[in-house]
């Protein structure tokens, strides 16, 4: 059932005096009507281009980010930032290395790349029919940015086949019913756009450096005030002049797709993604208190830019996908709790929403700015950069080509007024070692495979009420991803997922409250993730998918000795270079061994819908729009309507 906690809420006005008020409890409707969503409401499934594709030098794809990040052969690849002469003055033995982040014994998924992933690069159309069959008429993707302009550089050219792929993937979709929503930018920067990492000597002087060839500087494009602090160059910076070309190439190009996404969660690609333990993590820009604001500056008038580009094309609907945990007090009567909770939201969904989609004026307009309590109170950030008035400018006028919002949700935490999430302090988000949390001691909300991820249903309902009562957006709102993990180790135990098959079923029917007990405009819902994926620093540990992806991780001699032959990542069993920094000064180059029994995607890309797809197939795919009971899909006994021919999908691989 849904909570009865009074929710937190703010609304602020010009004054930018923040009036917090109590919401009318939301108490559960226990009555046993069915739980139906509109006909048009949009049901789909979600992926992301790195976590699927694969392929990663086809069509003469450039090298990104996270290719480097993971440890990657990228030499002789466009952008690559590796060459043979600066591994050799790093010391790697010749091998382009991984960031140690990876390798933490938190993650420990050394060797675990985006070479294979679930291989959609090759088998994209088999996996598009699959979709069809089961009624899938919805799917959130991503480009890959340096599969389209390999150096990220439109100057320096296309790859004409890694368009067509896309066109190709765009127009099986169509021929299958499938409408396409897209992403611009999930976290995949081109390589050429940053000119790091590399040797110290090189680092250390990036910051602040021109841009010039050799010294681009990626979201982290800035000046140096008088003060040494970062000014970002926002619409100067060359990553946002790139990114406006590559958005408006691909408004152009793309002509099957009506619906784009600049960024997905531009808080990860910038906060999680300066030290926190995602690419690109590399000095000189590893002060978490400074560079996550300047990377997000940056995105935030790139989103902007491309947003007025996208109004050229007027029949194209335009959104940014933000993403946010709910921040819940542990002591609702407590005001400092309150107002404490109130400004993680600020500073996590708030810190794009309020620049992005503005608060109310009062007068009918929006005020586009960072949220107050960031700027000023007691919970003022250390570094903040200020817009100009031409960034306020421009945002306002970019309001106008947003269509909706897009959000991204998993889990609820309880803090307390000091900030703490359990009686071991703060914790930090990636830390698999997570003790009990105040969520469970305090509300009995379970984690998933991911230590982050507090399943808790009700935090979806309140995030919502606190997007409409805070913004009064006047636009729809997609939940665009929203889903858990889990950590199987074989079909016959990933097929069966009880626990997702509730999270889906309790977080639809909060859903379903929103929209009709508290008014919220909520259009759509995707499902995270279609496939068991590449989940990023954590590799192939923890599975979001609603259908199992084979893996291997058992292996003789003889497959480790198979797998090296032909991988171009980390060789199982043998010890790969690290590249390692202590804060921006210090650089190590350490060697670790990769896991002979590391999880990697098996050669016979199989898999396997799990009980969480079906549920949701019976519930909202097709024409279907009432909730199933979850109960049949926990039950033990097999589905006789889902015999096993029709939950397994062998790919077929096509090779250019």
């Amino acid at each position: 059932g849904s909570s009865n906690f009074g929710s937190i809420c703010a609304v602020s006005s010009d004054s930018g005096a923040a009036e917090r008020y109590e919401q009318r409890p939301m108490e559960s409707s226990q009555s046993t009507q069915k739980v139906q969503f509109p006909e048009d409401f949009v049901f789909g499934v979600a992926s992301a281009a790195c976590q699927i594709e694969g392929g990663y030098r086809e069509d003469g794809r450039g090298a990104s980010i996270w290719d480097t990040f993971c440890g990657l052969d990228t030499l002789g690849m466009p952008g690559s930032i590796w060459t043979k002469e600066t591994l050799d003055k790093l010391g790697t033995g010749g091998l382009c290395p991984a960031s140690s982040a990876i390798a933490d014994p938190a993650r420990d998924s050394l060797g675990a790349t985006t070479e294979d992933a679930t291989s959609f690069r090759y088998t994209y159309k088999s996996d598009i029919e699959f979709m069809r069959k089961n009624g899938i008429k919805h799917f959130r993707m991503s480009l890959s940015w340096s599969r389209i302009i390999p150096t990220g550089f439109l100057a320096d050219g296309v790859s004409e086949s890694g368009v067509n792929f896309y066109k190709d993937v765009f127009k099986t979709m169509r021929e299958n019913g499938i409408t396409p929503l897209v992403t611009l930018y999930h976290w995949d920067l081109p390589q050429g756009l940053l000119s790091a990492p590399g040797p110290m000597e090189h680092l250390s002087k990036l910051k602040f450096h021109d841009e010039t060839p050799g010294y681009y500087q990626g979201w982290y494009s800035a000046t140096a005030s008088k003060d040494g602090l970062p000014v970002p160059r926002g619409v100067d910076a060359v990553v946002v002049k790139e990114f406006t070309n590559y958005a408006d190439f691909c408004f152009k190009t793309f002509t099957d797709v009506k619906d784009w996404s600049s960024f997905n969660e531009a808080w990860v690609a910038s906060k999680l993604s300066s030290g926190w333990g995602k690419a690109p993590s590399t000095a000189p820009y590893l002060d978490v208190d400074v560079w996550p604001y300047v990377a997000a500056h940056n995105m935030i008038i790139a989103h902007a830019v491309a947003g007025e580009a996208c109004k050229k094309y007027p029949k194209l609907n335009y959104s940014i996908v933000n993403n946010c945990d709910y921040q819940h007090p542990v002591n609702e009567s407590d005001p400092d709790n309150k107002a404490l909770a109130l400004s993680l939201l600020d500073a996590w969904l708030g810190w794009f929403m309020h620049p992005i989609y503005g608060i109310p004026d009062g007068n009918g307009s929006f005020v586009h700015d960072y949220p107050e309590s960031m700027r000023t109170g007691p919970h003022k950030l250390k570094y903040l950069p200020a817009f100009t008035d031409s960034e306020k400018a421009l945002l306002k006028s970019s309001r106008t080509a947003l269509t909706g919002i897009g959000l991204n949700h998993y889990g609820t935490n309880l803090v307390d007024a000091a900030g703490n999430t359990s009686n071991a302090g703060k914790t930090k988000m990636f830390d698999n070692k997570i003790p009990l949390s105040y969520s469970f001691e305090n509300k009995g909300v379970p984690t998933a495979e991911s230590g982050w991820l507090n399943m808790a249903p009700w935090g979806l309902r309140k995030l919502l009420n606190y997007i409409k009562d805070t913004f009064q957006p006047n636009l729809p709102i997609y939940i665009t991803e929203n889903g858990c993990s889990d950590g199987a180790n074989r079909g016959s135990q990933g097929h069966y997922d009880p626990a997702r098959v509730m999270f889906y079923h309790d977080y639809l029917v909060e859903v379903h409250k929103a929209i009709n007990e508290d008014g919220v405009d909520v259009r759509g819902y995707y499902a995270w993730s279609i496939f068991d994926n590449y989940e990023w620093e954590m590799g192939y540990r923890e599975m979001f998918g609603i259908m199992y992806t084979d893996i291997e991780y058992l292996r003789s001699q003889d497959d480790i000795d198979r797998h090296n032959k032909r991988t171009r990542g980390p060789k199982l069993g043998e010890e790969h270079p690290l590249i390692h920094f202590d804060g921006d000064e210090r650089l190590q180059i350490k060697r670790q061994r990769v896991s002979p029994t590391i999880k990697l995607p098996a050669p016979s890309k199989q898999k396997i819908a799990k009980r969480s797809f079906l549920f949701l197939k019976d519930s909202c795919f097709g024409d279907n729009r009432t909730l199933a009971n979850p109960l049949k899909y926990v039950s033990l006994t097999q589905l006789e309507d889902h015999p096993f021919e029709a939950i397994n999908h062998e790919p077929v691989v096509v090779k250019p």
